[in-house]
């Protein structure tokens, strides 16, 4: 059966109500209906990456593993509907010579290209379990954990010395042994990878981590995580008594875009057939510590744990349900789950869409709600397992972008709404969030708006975050995020200041806007009652639509 039958029959099929609707009013129906490439597709790009004869080639009979893999965004027309992706990227690290390799290709055959690259992808899961059996096999640390007395973990940051280019130093993965048994002490090693060799330190851990005996939040489950690069992309349709509500593109976490990937990310999404965005996702997140006790540290977004999820797979990692809502790290305190991947809820009003994501004691979840009314809930959220660090008090910022295209990808104009009078942006702008600030986006040609409503717990910038809101003349993939690609480095901070330029905000504009949220995490000041002040975002409201 061919993609195209196939993605059209489950669409078909795939039609979900909310259970208990009332019988007055029609329920919400979701559709859900395969998108891009296959899951096929896509699995024997990954495998054809080491056997292809042109790689062999170039790397020998050296020891290699493919440590990252990725699909690559169609080119795309401003305006136009998005085009599915038809090309990889992958990183090879090369264990013999201490290098690494970067191969390009299109999914669906050809010669790919390779070539050296001085980038260090972060490491992976089969990666990190290659470390652990270098760790197993010491003298010292191995029977320990072995025995149960020192448990693994993934610490942050998960290289270390990962800012030097390839080949300047070994390729050292970071593992954090945590203590599993009276008398075990909890130690950060790094992992000698192209030596087979594991490194101690004095202070039990790399420079930017900390392992000591106090250690703060919930246990670490160690299940299994969703690399980047999979299957995962899909339309979305919501319907109510045979009108379509909305109608959209989501894109799992595993694959959304970016330099270091952006979460849920949605894109060509429309509002009673009326087009909403182009695009909004979260391309930057970043935690600083008061006193540099660690990091700070830029996160990525590709790596899905798990959570609970209820309901059924219609596509392979996403799960519709609509007799209990998902369970993150956030609702319930606990890392434990059942499912990784795209949930998605639906209710009497709404339909919810939630990822959970982790970056090493980290855990992080992308959330979208969409009301039948047309409004828009972008939520984000923060929590993290057992650890050293995180008993210090830290700040996470995570900034959404969202490239608006309201009614049109054109004639869009930003007015910044304080005290109830909205002024028009005519230049490019970033600025702090005020008592009863608004930023609204209205079509200069048809008048619809979303007006963007501030959260009431969302915070506002310190000089590490830098601002709440930026406002921007769009330029499609070439502002899509400020192209950082480190997890503890100097430009850890959000850069995107440099994209204000000369250009004016017109009444022909395509405009962007960036939202920022700022959560101030203190685990030893907290309860679990306080849990949903963990998940912060604005309000989109809808108007004269």
């Amino acid at each position: 059966m061919n993609g195209t039958r196939r993605a059209v029959v489950l669409g078909w099929c795939l039609a979900v109500g909310a259970a208990g609707a009332r019988a007055a009013e029609p329920p919400l129906l979701v559709t859900v209906t395969p998108w891009g490439p296959s899951t096929e597709v896509v699995e024997a790009a990954r495998r054809g990456v080491l056997t292809s004869l042109d790689v062999r080639r170039v790397v020998g009979k050296a020891d290699v593993a493919m440590v990252s893999f990725e699909l690559v965004e169609a080119r795309q027309a401003p305006g136009r509907p998005t085009i599915p992706p038809n090309a990889y990227r992958a990183l090879l690290v090369d264990y013999t010579r201490n290098r690494a390799y970067e191969v390009t290709g299109a999914l669906r055959g050809g010669r790919p290209r390779i070539e050296l690259t001085d980038e260090q992808p972060e490491p992976d899961d089969d990666e990190r379990s290659r470390a652990l059996a270098i760790v197993t096999r010491d003298p010292e640390l191995g029977p320990a954990i072995l025995a149960g007395r020192l448990l693994p973990y993934p610490p942050m940051p998960p290289l270390v010395d990962a800012d030097f280019p390839v080949g300047a130093a070994p390729r050292t993965v970071a593992l954090g042994l945590a203590a599993g048994a009276p008398g075990a002490v909890h130690e950060i090693v790094g992992v000698d990878m192209i030596n087979g060799k594991v490194v101690r330190y004095q202070r039990r851990a790399p420079v930017s981590s900390r392992a000591e005996g106090v250690v703060c939040g919930p246990p670490n489950a160690s299940q299994p995580t969703t690399s980047r690069g999979t299957a995962g992309q899909m339309t979305i349709t919501i319907t109510k008594g045979g009108q379509t509500i909305w109608s959209m593109l989501a894109i799992r976490p595993a694959v959304s875009s970016g330099t270091r990937a952006s979460g849920v990310e949605l894109k060509d999404v429309f509002y009673r057939n009326k087009k909403v965005f182009a695009r909004a996702h979260v391309p930057i997140l970043n935690v600083h510590y008061d006193g540099d006790a660690c990091g700070p540290y830029r996160d990525w977004q590709w790596q899905e744990g798990m959570f609970v999820a209820r309901g059924r797979d219609v596509v392979p990692g996403v799960r519709v349900g609509n007799g209990a809502p998902p369970e993150s790290m956030v609702d319930n305190g606990s890392d434990n789950g059942n499912f990784r991947g795209l949930a998605i809820y639906v209710d009497d009003s709404s339909v919810h869409m939630v990822s959970e994501m982790q970056a090493g004691w980290y855990r992080y979840v992308s959330q979208w709600t969409f009301d039948s009314d047309g409004t828009i809930h972008p939520r984000f959220g923060f929590a993290g397992v057992s650890d050293s660090c995180i008993c210090n008090i830290h700040h996470h910022n995570a900034y959404w972008r969202f490239d608006f295209d309201v009614a049109g990808a054109a004639n869009n104009q930003i007015y910044e709404i304080t005290g109830g009078t909205p002024v028009l942006q005519t230049a490019e702008f970033k600025h702090l969030r005020a008592p009863g600030r608004t930023w609204k986006v209205q079509s200069s040609s048809t008048g619809e708006a979303y007006t963007l409503v501030p959260g009431a717990d969302d915070g506002i910038a310190d000089t590490y975050a830098k601002a709440d809101a930026w406002g921007l003349v769009g330029k499609g993939a070439a502002e899509l995020d400020d192209g950082i690609n480190c997890t503890t480095c100097a430009a850890s901070t959000i850069q995107i200041d440099t994209f204000i330029g000369p250009e004016a905000l017109t009444a022909s504009s395509d405009v962007v806007v960036w939202y920022g949220v700022h959560f101030d995490h203190d685990i030893n000041d907290e309860t679990l009652a306080e849990e949903p002040h963990h998940m912060l975002g604005p309000d989109l409201v809808p108007s004269g639509w």
